[in-house]
């Protein structure tokens, strides 16, 4: 077997858990350079200016690393680089929901206006917009796309979501993917949180994620000021001019280094915030069927089969099998145009998870990372060629080692 210097990994082992500003290695030499040589070959497919990946093996962080650059031909891409997570935000936002809901402080059941009466959505419920089943309109449409500046806002966030159309009636009979109805369910969650736990949104997400498990660099994107924070690239030698994406925070707002990005997925796959039965509920699919009426041009706006995968609560979730299949999914992928590609996927029942932010928005960048994410999935999901193994013989670190066949 080919192990990693004790030495090396000792210097890692001992960082404290908040830490965030070196990257994380426990994993045999072999197949951290399988992984390198991976990256570095997709790079260079792909033109990417900087990426970030994070592997989670066994329910445990075991190996992040970043390549390329920050500001271009200036600073390199590193483990403190923020990059935004774009859609992956949405995952953040179910899990809040989940939290409220298993509390019994948020009933999917209720309407939306009884809850947001300022709102002028009609007959929609809290579990329409679980689902991406509301009909709200995703861009493109008659939604103002820009949004508005500074921070989340709920009462502007209303005013916001009331210019979409309502694509379909009666919710819940299709899917269309909707970052506005997404928006609007962070509106719900700050209401429910205000009424039932004294804090809205972003201050609920800080006291119960955040800082409690010490995700320091995740956090809202409003200002572009961050001197973490990642410039953005179309390419290399094509620098993106920033915008402010804190209006939309539940649907795409929030940013993070590799290494908390990584820390999340490790919270995720322990279950933790969470019972079982509500990360169950999480990411159970909703039926859906009957015989909407549209309202919207549907041709390019997301209702068909190949745009729309099952979804659970705010996340994508396998729909071909059960949620008890050892290949069952939970990911998301998120695109900020002048920011960010990035990638969140775990398979929950192997306990394995990969995280991928990228710096440069093309689309060939987001075709780099998803076939990236499927040969860091390929590494890692080699069960009869992986073993922990205890470097210092009572239980209290390992390190992932594989033997001297890797190969998927």
């Amino acid at each position: 077997m080919n192990r990693v210097l004790l030495g090396f990994v000792l210097a890692f082992l001992w960082l404290p858990k908040l830490e965030s500003q070196s990257h994380i290695y426990l994993i045999d030499d072999l197949s951290a350079q399988r992984i390198v040589d991976s990256v570095t070959q997709v790079m260079a497919d792909s033109n990417l200016v900087g990426i970030a990946v994070a592997l989670v093996y066994d329910r445990q962080l075991v190996y992040t690393n970043s390549f390329g650059w920050e500001d271009e031909n200036v600073s390199s891409f590193t483990a403190e680089t923020k990059v935004r997570w774009a859609s992956v935000s949405k995952t953040i936002t179910g899990l809040i929901a989940a939290k409220m809901w298993e509390d019994g402080a948020l009933d999917p059941y209720a309407l939306v206006s009884d809850i947001v009466p300022e709102s002028d959505v009609g007959n929609i419920r809290v579990n329409d917009l679980f689902y991406h089943q509301s009909g709200i309109e995703h861009y493109g449409g008659t939604c103002e796309d820009s949004g508005y500046m500074g921070a989340f806002n709920p009462d502007s966030t209303v005013s916001l979501v009331d210019s979409c159309s309502i694509c379909f009636t009666p919710p819940g009979e299709v899917q269309l993917y909707s970052s506005f109805g997404s928006n609007l369910l962070g509106v719900v969650l700050d209401k429910v949180g205000l009424s039932s736990y004294g804090m809205g949104y972003y201050d609920f997400y800080l006291n119960n994620i955040r800082t409690p498990y010490g995700l320091l660099s995740l956090e809202q994107d409003s200002t572009n000021t961050d001197i973490f924070m990642s410039k953005g690239y179309s390419g290399p030698g094509s620098e993106n001019v920033p915008e402010d994406v804190g209006w939309k925070l539940p649907s795409g707002g929030f940013m993070s280094n590799i290494v908390d990005m990584g820390r999340y997925m490790e919270i995720v796959l322990n279950y933790e915030l969470l019972s079982q039965e509500y990360y169950d509920s999480l990411w159970t699919l909703r039926p859906i069927g009957g015989n909407p009426t549209f309202a919207c041009d549907t041709t390019d706006s997301g209702i068909n089969e190949s745009f729309n995968p099952g979804f659970g609560v705010q996340w994508v979730v396998s729909d071909d099998v059960s949620i008890n299949n050892p290949n069952f999914i939970a990911n998301h992928s998120g695109f900020n145009q002048t920011n960010s590609r990035t990638m969140l996927h775990l398979l929950p029942n192997k306990g394995l998870g990969v995280g991928i932010l990228c710096n440069t928005t093309s689309q060939q960048a987001g075709n780099a990372v998803r076939k990236l994410r499927n040969i860091l999935v390929g590494i890692l999901d080699c069960p009869g060629n992986r073993e922990f193994i205890s470097l210092l013989g009572m239980g209290q670190s390992t390190v992932y080692e594989a033997s001297t066949q890797i190969d998927a």
